[in-house]
């Protein structure tokens, strides 16, 4: 049993080191995913800003989908963690609109200071408010595309 524990904290060991090596793909220098989220190379898309109304929010995102892309399409949103913004995350939906999908990124209302999205203060964001501000994203993305 002893050298099972000892074999398994010197592979994790390894694994370590051997990820500490890897040099930083970013070129995003904002928000806390600054250096961890790596650019992908991605044909042009569409880049559409596109607010949502909802309550006293204005939430603020844009809409990625491929140049000729179909009139049906599957639906990816792509929300920021605690801080960030959706610039983070910008090179994601770009990369799933390459893909087939209609990718929107957004900011939460009240999600870093540097958002774009208005309609309640930082101190009064919450995982609840975050849900709220979701489900409303789903809704009226999925009406736009019904049309």
């Amino acid at each position: 049993m002893r050298k099972m524990i000892i074999s398994v904290l010197l592979l994790v060991g390894m694994l370590m080191i051997a990820g500490c090596g890897k040099k930083d793909v970013s070129a995003n220098n904002n928000g806390p995913s600054a250096g961890k989220v790596a650019n992908t190379k991605t044909k042009s898309v569409n880049d559409q800003v596109w607010h949502v109304k909802y309550n006293n929010e204005d939430i603020y995102g844009h809409i990625y989908t491929a140049k000729n892309h179909p009139k049906k399409m599957p639906l990816a949103i792509v929300s920021h963690g605690l801080g960030g913004n959706y610039q983070e995350l910008e090179s994601y939906a770009k990369n799933l609109a390459n893909q087939g999908y209609l990718a929107y990124s957004f900011d939460f209302p009240g999600g870093s200071y540097n958002g774009q999205s208005t309609g309640i203060k930082q101190t009064q964001m919450s995982i609840l408010t975050e849900e709220q501000d979701l489900l409303a994203v789903k809704e009226a993305l999925q009406k736009r595309m019904m049309y």
